[in-house]
């Protein structure tokens, strides 16, 4: 588990890309020491904590990973860069999302907002009290309550739309990329959790983000039930808040649109098998049909 990496900076728009351009440059420019961390507030434009803070939405959203020299691009990452450098493709923050609020060793607080706590409206104590009693429950390392309110306020941040009133501030002038969906909506002293519709949820995208969870959480199981894609940890019907009945619609949308998966209903249950070979290719065509 961990908390607090942030250095209370929200990840920024534009702070992915400079990321994984500069990292592709030079696996050294993100290490943690003064000769390293003096070039890259000079090439990225941003302060020493901000470095810190960009280092480390970089390792929680998996697009680098350590190497000999320093830190290098994942695939994933790679892939990005070659064709959607600027993370304007909703498919690629989508994407982004999923690798982050699954990431549960780096991004612990991120993990449990979007598996365990369900609440479709909260203000911010309850959230809080329900936070703080996970982490009691799951860790018998103490962590301070600030370190932990940072994180709330954080994650809040990301994914509420930005209202500017007086003065602007260095946590809210640069909104995160995720606050145009608008995910989270403030009302009063309560807090709102929307959704995505499925319409808007491109169905190569959907299919590479089943195959991460079929080889990361199902181990590659011959076959899936609907309801673990839809209610199992990780799962993208529980990271997207998808019902069962949206599930089963995305699902026969990537049997008949693209053959990712065969789909039949077997003693009750509504089984999937994933087709492997055509599933590794998903994240390829998701690019092929947009950057045209």
């Amino acid at each position: 588990m961990r908390f607090g990496g942030h250095q209370s900076f929200h990840l920024r728009d534009q702070w992915l890309y400079k990321g994984i351009y500069w990292t592709n440059q030079s696996s050294e420019i993100l290490l943690n020491n003064k000769r390293y961390t003096e070039k890259a507030m000079q090439e990225l434009g941003i302060g020493k904590n901000m470095v810190d803070s960009l280092r480390y939405w970089l390792k929680a959203t998996n697009l680098i990973k350590t190497n000999a020299k320093g830190f290098v691009l994942t695939d994933t990452a790679r892939k990005i860069l070659e064709k959607d450098p600027y993370f304007e493709l909703d498919g690629t923050l989508f994407l982004i999302h999923y690798l982050l609020v699954t990431n549960k060793e780096e991004a612990t607080t991120w993990y449990w907002f979007f598996n365990h706590f369900s609440a479709s409206e909260f203000e911010k104590e309850p959230l809080t009290n329900a936070f703080y009693s996970y982490i009691q429950i799951k860790t018998d390392k103490k962590v301070r309550d600030s370190t932990l309110e940072k994180d709330l306020n954080c994650l809040l941040r990301m994914y509420q739309a930005v209202e500017y009133t007086g003065k602007k501030n260095p946590e809210t002038e640069t909104p995160s990329p995720f606050t145009k969906y608008g995910w989270i909506e403030k009302r009063g002293e309560s807090f709102i959790r929307n959704k995505l519709n499925i319409s808007d949820v491109n169905t190569h995208i959907f299919a590479h983000i089943l195959n991460i969870f079929w080889k990361n959480h199902l181990r590659k199981s011959e076959s899936i039930k609907l309801e673990d894609l839809s209610q199992k940890e990780n799962s993208p019907g529980r990271i997207f808040q998808f019902s069962l009945e949206e599930m089963n619609d995305l699902i026969e949308l990537c049997s008949k649109q693209s053959n990712y998966l065969d789909y039949s209903r077997t003693g009750g249950y509504f089984i999937i098998q994933p087709n492997k070979t055509r599933l590794e290719k998903a994240l390829d065509n998701y690019y092929k049909e947009m950057c045209v």
